[in-house]
């Protein structure tokens, strides 16, 4: 089950992504050119995701800290998983994959997502 809204091109908005541990982790999405060469570079650690839109490739290039890394499909079905993506390294294209959810590896909420899960959104 998904519910994204209104999903408009070249806007940033936020979402919350709510994790299989329950925990509700508030998530930046980026959708324009800008916004997802920007990404999480430069930024600290916190508690936060990263959504973009689209994407079938990563990588950690200037990144300060480790991320976990959900590729999804069109339907938002998880096709890939990456976790403990160290700085300063390239994940190659996933197949089936058009985005990512990216979050700080120390927030552990990639933790009981496997492939196949549908992301929740709210």
């Amino acid at each position: 089950m998904l519910f994204l809204g209104d999903l408009t091109m070249h806007v940033s908005f936020s979402l919350y992504y709510r994790a299989p541990s329950g925990r509700h982790i508030p998530v930046e999405a980026a959708d324009s050119l800008v916004a997802r060469l920007k990404g999480l570079m430069g930024r600290r650690e916190g508690n936060y995701g990263f959504f973009v839109v689209p994407c079938r490739f990563v990588h950690t290039l200037f990144m300060r800290y480790p991320l976990d890394i959900l590729f999804l499909d069109s339907e938002n079905q998880v096709v890939g998983i990456k976790r403990s993506v160290k700085p300063w390294r390239i994940v190659l294209p996933v197949r089936g994959a058009s985005k990512a959810l990216k979050f700080p590896s120390s927030l552990h909420a990639t933790a009981f997502v496997n492939i196949g899960d549908t992301i929740l959104f709210y």
